[in-house]
């Protein structure tokens, strides 16, 4: 914006740095120029989907693959009348994308996360280990009837239900995800709690910036001994009123 704004403007500011002979020398030259126009024309489309991206009273996460395809495929691809400086900026963007948001290596980070934790209470030695209780005659009756009506489902029923899911019509683009999934969840369950796991995501860390800055805003050097739990409901309200 910053960028696009001083491009609007640029004539206007030429004369006005011209007029003082202090300021004549931060006159932009037409190298100055034709660096902000290529650095516009690859940096501009992308801020409405960076926006876009950022909300958090929507679904965000649904949209990131297709952003990424429309921005290998038609945003970022290069053009005719595309400066080297154009090229090299999109070029290096996609190459951010392309790993910043690669399954392999999604998949490898959470492996690792995985092989990293610490043992489970139950696995270690050094901790006490929790007292069993006396189970009734009650309890097993409980049992009893718990497994036969929540049965858990068959390989067939979900493969059966996946594919159903696959088969059906997507929503329209401009349909929000959670509306589609209320009235379709009784048809796909089980696909149905996938979706409400992973779409509460955010797609971009634009949300907990957001609670940062505002935690930032709260704690300063006058109110520095504020108590974790104040501080907690102070954030809470200044993002939620």
């Amino acid at each position: 914006m910053m960028i696009e704004r001083f491009l609007e403007q640029e004539k206007a500011l030429s004369q006005v740095l011209l007029a003082d002979k202090k300021t004549r020398y931060l006159v932009p030259s037409w190298q100055d120029v034709a660096l902000l126009e290529s650095l516009n024309k690859a940096l501009g489309p992308l801020f409405k989907f960076t926006d876009a991206l950022s909300g958090e009273s929507y679904v965000s996460l649904s949209f990131l693959k297709p952003v990424l395809h429309l921005f290998n495929n038609e945003i970022l691809s290069q053009k005719d009348g595309d400066t080297e400086l154009t090229k090299a900026v999109k070029d290096g963007i996609l190459k951010y994308l392309s790993e910043k948001c690669d399954d392999h290596a999604t998949n490898s980070a959470q492996t690792a996360a995985a092989s990293s934790s610490p043992p489970a209470a139950e696995d270690d030695p050094k901790l006490p280990r929790p007292t069993k209780k006396k189970k009734s005659s009650g309890s097993y009756f409980k049992k009893a009837g718990q497994s036969t009506t929540n049965s858990q489902p068959t390989r067939a029923s979900i493969e059966l239900e996946l594919s159903m899911y696959l088969q059906t019509p997507g929503p329209d683009s401009e349909t929000d995800p959670l509306e589609w999934w209320k009235h379709h969840e009784t048809n796909f369950p089980l696909v149905a709690r996938l979706a409400k796991k992973y779409l509460c995501i955010p797609a971009t860390s634009s949300s907990s910036e957001r609670a940062f800055s505002a935690s930032g805003n709260i704690i300063t050097r006058k109110r520095s001994c504020l108590k974790q739990n104040t501080v907690d409901q102070l954030v809470f309200l200044a993002l939620n009123l």
